[in-house]
């Protein structure tokens, strides 16, 4: 999650929401269903989530931290089959 703005230089691969794409469309190439690389510069505002692909640049320690791991509510016993 972004927590400042945050600026991801070219040919960095990102994980983005069609949304996101869409409002930095002519920066990115889409290389995959959801996953763009960066062709020249693209920033970030504080709140925004995105995924990205490889080591984080120290430069961007700050701006950017990991989202809290959701807990997965265990399969209702319905959903159970057996095998």
């Amino acid at each position: 999650m972004i927590v400042a703005a945050a600026t991801f230089g070219a040919g960095s691969r990102l994980g983005l929401s069609k949304e996101q794409a869409a409002a930095r469309a002519t920066a990115l190439r889409e290389v995959g269903k959801g996953v763009y690389v960066a062709q020249q510069q693209v920033q970030f505002k504080a709140g925004e989530i995105i995924a990205v692909d490889g080591a984080l640049p120290k430069a961007l320690g700050a701006a950017v931290v990991a989202p809290k791991a959701r807990k997965l509510a265990p399969p209702d016993a319905g959903e159970i089959q057996a095998a």
